[in-house]
């Protein structure tokens, strides 16, 4: 039986037996023409809900809201609001949604704007829906693509026959913001989960993506923890948009040479000196840092580039909107 590949359609395809988390034993399809990656499960089907479900007992993300300035995790969702900056005006009464995001996602950063934002989250977790409840984000479903959705699906006894569901054309086109940060690889089909996206997009919205290269990952990381069901390439990632409707505004691939451990290093300098280290549990537990300010600031600069890159290198990074053709 010939195999083609989910983006391209191509019949040039290289496929192996591979262990998967959640999956189970695959067949790991490799295109040769746009170089996407697929895991396509050899003894049973499984869903997307059904994969969200699984993927919560395997990993968890909620993270800590303490994103001070001189964290790397502000970095990386700071130039995810500098690259939204770039294409749209975020404004009072926006409505923004965000794909497993985990807590606190995004939403730490976009409410740092002070813009009065209407909030909302897909995400499969219940523990992060309940804390998404204090924190003014509404949960509108567990999986995605939505089949139905419905509201408080923090609270323990929420389920998708709540009385307060809502058929999901209520969101067609209603987002003006939708983001979409290392999810579109979790898909079985991520060209309908693209379409969808774009279905519930505003007439002028965007959708973030940002999302990890193939050329990232160890090579013994598919057979030792691998859960995506989907590894893009920047060019199965353009040709997937394009498949699915969508107009690509921005793409990009890297930012500069590995920041990451240029971040490391120069705290791991400043870190060195015995001093800093005799202070260093007091400051932890005020939260704040050693690292000069203007070492951060450059930091800042070099990973920034006016590029909008993710700061970690071979991440792609993409905005799309609908197309207007």
């Amino acid at each position: 039986m010939k195999i083609f590949c989910v983006i391209c359609e191509s019949e040039i395809v290289n496929s192996k037996e591979m262990p998967h988390v959640i999956l189970g034993l695959c067949s790991l399809n490799v295109c040769e023409d746009c170089g996407h990656s697929s895991f396509v499960p050899k003894l049973k089907k499984v869903e997307d809900n059904e994969f969200s479900s699984e993927y919560v007992k395997i990993q968890q993300h909620n993270e800590s809201l303490l994103k001070h300035f001189f964290s790397r995790k502000y970095f990386i969702d700071n130039s995810r609001l500098l690259l939204l900056n770039h294409f749209i005006f975020i404004d009072d009464g926006m409505n923004v949604l965000e794909l497993g995001p985990g807590f606190p996602g995004l939403f730490h950063t976009l409410k740092l704007t002070g813009k009065q934002l209407n909030l909302y989250s897909v995400e499969p977790n219940p523990e992060t829906n309940r804390l998404f409840e204090d924190y003014g984000v509404k949960s509108i479903g567990l999986s995605f693509p939505l089949r139905k959705t419905f509201d408080g699906v923090g609270s323990s006894n929420s389920n998708s026959d709540n009385i307060n569901s809502r058929q999901t054309n209520d969101y067609s086109q209603y987002f003006d913001i939708l983001i979409c940060c290392n999810i579109l690889y979790y898909f079985e089909n991520p060209i309908n989960s693209l379409k969808h996206m774009l279905s519930i997009l505003s007439e002028h919205g965007l959708i973030l993506i940002d999302i990890i290269n193939n050329n990232i990952l160890p090579k013994d990381y598919y057979k030792e923890s691998n859960t995506m069901r989907e590894i893009f390439t920047k060019k199965s990632l353009e040709i997937a948009i394009k498949m699915a409707g969508g107009d690509l505004l921005f793409i990009n691939t890297n930012c500069v040479k590995d920041p990451a451990s240029q971040f490391h290093n120069m705290i791991k300098t400043v870190e060195s000196n015995i001093v800093s280290k005799f202070f260093r549990k007091i400051t932890n537990k005020l939260g704040v840092s050693l690292v000069p300010q203007m070492d951060v600031m450059k930091y800042f600069s070099q990973a920034s580039e006016f590029k909008y890159g993710h700061p970690e290198r071979h991440y792609i990074r993409a905005v799309v909107t609908k197309s207007h053709q």
